[in-house]
């Protein structure tokens, strides 16, 4: 393992880094900036500026073939991002401050993970909101699904929950 190339943020930590699926860029959180890099260059592409408070989670998803990022914030918010413009699309509130982002492939849903421990369904489509999964095991630090799958794993402050993500209802495994 080398060292292959260094991205200078001009601040002091990346808080939250993602690929976007083509592999061309990824994209970093530092504060409230959000920035895209180009793996070639080294270049800054975009700088997306919108959160109040610090961004803690970003991850890419494509909709209609368009590239997004969705970002999660200490702001309580979580804004989705459209990559060819630059443009925040639309801000989902959460009403506690944003930990973990996570785009399912396969369900076309986006979910939220939040300091209060409470997880967030949204349809990655419309952006609406369709329901909120309240569980007791603490902050949510970590999403993740299995591709294929209705199956998200949800990483707390007190535990790990398996969760079947179906597309009207949401149980427990």
């Amino acid at each position: 393992m080398g060292l292959i190339k260094t991205f200078d943020t001009k601040i002091w930590c990346a808080r939250s880094v993602a690929f976007d699926p083509s592999g061309a860029t990824f994209a970093s959180a530092c504060g409230v900036l959000i920035k895209t890099w180009n793996l070639d260059s080294g270049e800054c592409k975009h700088t997306f500026c919108g959160h109040s408070h610090e961004v803690t989670c970003l991850e890419y998803f494509t909709r209609e073939d368009e590239l997004y990022l969705i970002s999660g914030s200490q702001d309580r918010t979580a804004k989705i991002w459209d990559c060819h413009t630059g443009r925040c699309v639309r801000t989902l509130k959460v009403y506690s401050p944003v930990r973990a982002v996570c785009s399912h492939p396969d369900l076309q849903i986006l979910i939220t993970g939040s300091y209060n421990g409470s997880v967030h369904i949204w349809n990655s489509t419309s952006f609406r909101h369709e329901r909120v999964l309240k569980l007791d095991l603490g902050c949510v630090n970590a999403i993740a699904y299995l591709k294929g799958s209705t199956r998200v794993a949800i990483g707390h402050a007190c535990g790990i929950e398996l969760a079947e993500i179906g597309p009207e209802e949401a149980i427990e495994c």
